[in-house]
């Protein structure tokens, strides 16, 4: 037999195995000089088999380096069948894991959540959902960004020539 993953029984009884087959694996039967063989093809049947956290591009979310003042990124969660073909976009909870406090997922249930900055630090968006299925974005580290406003104190001020003050 040629799937690497499935078995046959002494009676003939063969089980898939969950690698697709490229076309076709071949059951092959051997008694003394004389072999014969079946070809068999592997598909999917379509069932859910992982999710991924991805990039609106399908791609997995990889590690990034954030700004606080690039505060919003979207995460999208996608459903795969065992032969990797895509289910579509999965309803998951999402939450922040790994890490401190850099901000919130909002919504926290949906196919896709937008992560809001708030502080530096690091974490990962993690997503699950019922059955044991979860994915996790890669490292996200969240780094100070541009100020967003610039305050001068005071707003005016009398001050005597040859004198000094202060401005912060």
């Amino acid at each position: 037999m040629t799937d690497p993953s499935g078995s046959i029984t002494p009676a003939g009884l063969y089980t898939a195995g969950h690698d697709l087959s490229p076309p076709d694996y071949h059951v092959i039967a051997t008694y003394v000089a004389i072999v014969d063989s079946g070809a068999v093809t592997v598909v999917t049947d379509g069932t859910l088999s992982y999710i991924q956290v991805e990039l609106e591009n399908g791609r997995p979310f990889p590690d990034t380096t954030l700004t606080t003042d690039n505060d919003t990124t979207v995460f999208y969660c996608r459903g795969y069948d065992s032969g990797h073909n895509p289910l579509g976009d999965i309803v998951v909870s999402w939450s922040l894991i790994y890490g401190d406090s850099i901000g919130k997922v909002l919504p926290s249930d949906g196919t896709s959540s937008t992560l809001e900055l708030t502080a530096v630090g690091t974490a990962r968006v993690q997503a699950t959902r019922g059955g044991g299925f979860a994915d996790t974005s890669g490292v996200i580290t969240c780094v100070a960004g541009e100020p967003a406003e610039l305050v001068v104190s005071p707003d005016s001020a009398t001050v005597s020539a040859d004198s000094t003050l202060q401005f912060t």
